[in-house]
């Protein structure tokens, strides 16, 4: 693609010649009442879309109003719901805390007792050994 370079010159008219050249090499004969008009339907395009979008931002504002309406007597109830919730977590918290503790006792005395069984079968089985074992000396001799 290649650019054009357009002169810029003032006509006779007061009107820049390269307007009227860019409207000769986009084949498009343009006067000034044609650009006009079409200038003046792009703005009232223009401000009917900036109307229409303030007519939706009122909408938002008077949506969010009501829902704000609906939801402020609301709002009491869940503060005391939240309350209600941070003091059964506090006492759950405390629980937990109980059972851990109670658990690791549980534990301590599983493993001292677990050691006394330990020993004691240990002490048991020795115990068979030498029962097992056959004397060393004897009372007869031949």
């Amino acid at each position: 693609m290649t650019l054009v370079q357009l002169p810029v010159e003032v006509g006779r008219e007061g009107t820049f010649k390269r307007d009227r050249d860019l409207a000769a090499f986009l084949g498009v004969d343009m006067d000034q009442q044609t650009l006009l008009t079409l200038l003046t339907i792009f703005v009232a395009i223009s401000a009917t879309a900036l109307l229409i979008q303030a007519g939706m931002l009122i909408g938002l504002f008077v949506v969010a109003r009501q829902l704000q309406k609906k939801i402020t007597p609301i709002f009491p109830h869940v503060q005391g719901v939240i309350a209600v919730s941070k003091r059964t977590v506090e006492g759950v918290e405390k629980q937990v805390q109980k059972i851990g503790i109670t658990s690791n006792a549980i534990l301590d005395v599983t493993k001292q007792q677990l050691t006394k069984v330990d020993e004691l079968l240990s002490d048991a089985t020795t115990r068979a050994k030498v029962q097992m074992e056959p004397p060393k000396w004897s009372w007869m001799t031949p």
